[in-house]
């Protein structure tokens, strides 16, 4: 299960890096809750456009340090993100902790919550 988990990790990020919005709406839950880089939570259409439809556009992405806790039906997944984006013409640079929760429900995983905090510079 944990390569299934890392493989879907690895579909998200790739879907998060090239904006793919189908990508995202099957890997997310129609009940997905998220909260952003600045502390908005966004429900599943809410995620989807913060990354395809924002202005904000990742030209690298990584994850790392994955840590897996599993239990049940549910894995939670913490890790640390660098990336770098374009918003407005404007490059950011940043690191960030976060937690997904995938959640195995009627035959296949689906991400059901998403976190993500910037770490301190």
């Amino acid at each position: 299960m944990i390569k299934i988990i890392l493989d879907l990790e690895e579909r998200l990020t790739n879907a998060e890096l090239d904006a793919n919005a189908s990508v995202l709406d099957d890997l997310l839950s129609d009940n997905f809750r998220g909260i952003s880089i600045r502390g908005i939570r966004l429900d599943k259409t809410g995620f989807i456009s913060s990354i395809c439809d924002s202005g904000v556009r990742f030209t690298d992405l990584k994850i790392e340090n994955l840590e897996m806790t599993e239990k049940e039906n549910t894995v939670y997944v913490y890790g640390r993100s660098i990336f770098n984006l374009e918003m407005n013409d404007t490059k950011i640079t940043g690191t960030a902790q976060f937690l997904d929760i995938w959640v195995f429900d009627y035959k296949q995983w689906k991400l059901q919550s998403s976190s993500i905090t910037p770490e301190k510079k």
